[in-house]
């Protein structure tokens, strides 16, 4: 089957850039690559967040304002709460799975980056970055699986029972 004809904003109630947009260029490219990942280029995209949150450790956002704040998280949780809930096959459980995961950690780390604590606990926006790469490299692992043929995902759609959109 081929994934990159159909887009995330059809599958998700809340499309990606709705988190993506309020935050800096490095994690927001990230949050778009791992929640598209599924449905376009798979290990490819997951290759490419990896690569924005290392870029995104080099040179991190600055504070991030409440409102934004709020929004991103918002948007995330709303999203976090699908991937855990919906129905699907075992393709879907699996990278909604990690998908989940990842956007938690990221909630952990906006929250770590917002403007109101006043000082930013370095250490563990590091740790919420380690666990949100993980996260992503589990997601790699299982769409690597999904585009071999004769692994346990053959003939599986990935995407959520339509009862549950």
């Amino acid at each position: 089957m081929k994934y990159g004809s159909l887009a995330s904003d059809e599958v998700y109630p809340v499309p990606p850039v709705e988190i993506a947009r309020h935050l800096g260029f490095c994690l927001g490219n990230a949050v778009l690559c791992v929640l598209c990942a599924p449905y376009r280029d798979g290990v490819e995209d997951c290759d490419k967040a990896l690569e924005c949150l290392r870029l995104e450790d080099e040179m991190p956002q600055p504070f991030l304002g409440h409102f934004a704040y709020l929004y991103a998280t918002g948007a995330s949780d709303r999203l976090t709460d699908f991937l855990r809930h919906a129905s699907g096959d075992t393709l879907w459980k699996d990278t909604s799975y990690w998908q989940a995961f990842f956007l938690e950690e990221l909630h952990h780390y906006l929250f770590i980056k917002t403007d109101s604590g006043g000082c930013e606990d370095v250490r563990g926006a590091r740790k919420s970055r380690d666990s949100m790469s993980c996260y992503i490299r589990e997601l790699r692992r299982v769409l690597s699986l999904r585009d071999t043929t004769g692994q346990i995902y053959e003939g599986m759609t990935g995407l959520p029972d339509k009862e549950d959109e």
